[in-house]
């Protein structure tokens, strides 16, 4: 299963996405807050109906980014920290044992659980302060 850069934002990922697209070429796919479900939105989106919820490029050579814009509460503190590792497990079972296996001397942001867009997601920062988003292939809110 693909490692794939995750970028977080501070709400320019559309920009972003668009200016990588025009640089390594392929197509970009966005799902905005505004896709979700109310009862499943993060706090601190209200407003945000137009922001990247999940941003995605699929470049040319198979070369995968992923970014989002980040509530203010969660917003990188400075470049460096602004991205997250994605693994993308083949199912639940694959995806919990990865995610306790990372959570050794891990923060955990999210418990592993099924949401709206994927059966099992989680995330943490592992011990060495990468920060990690584990889940079972996600289904875009909003994707044709």
């Amino acid at each position: 299963m693909p490692l794939n850069t995750y970028l977080h934002c501070t709400g320019n990922a559309e920009e972003m996405l668009e200016f990588y697209r025009s640089a390594l070429g392929g197509t970009v796919e966005i799902s905005r807050y505004q896709d979700a479900p109310k009862d499943a939105r993060p706090e601190g989106v209200d407003g945000w109906d137009d922001k990247v919820m999940y941003g995605r490029l699929d470049a040319p050579n198979g070369t995968t980014l992923s970014a989002m814009d980040a509530p203010p509460g969660r917003q990188p503190h400075a470049i460096g920290d602004n991205f997250s590792l994605a693994y993308v497990a083949a199912n639940e079972v694959q995806a919990r044992d990865a995610f306790e296996r990372l959570s050794l001397g891990a923060a955990i942001y999210m418990p592993m659980a099924p949401t709206f867009f994927s059966e099992c997601f989680g995330m943490l920062q592992d011990r060495y302060k990468i920060q990690w988003m584990v889940m079972v292939e996600a289904t875009m809110p909003g994707a044709a």
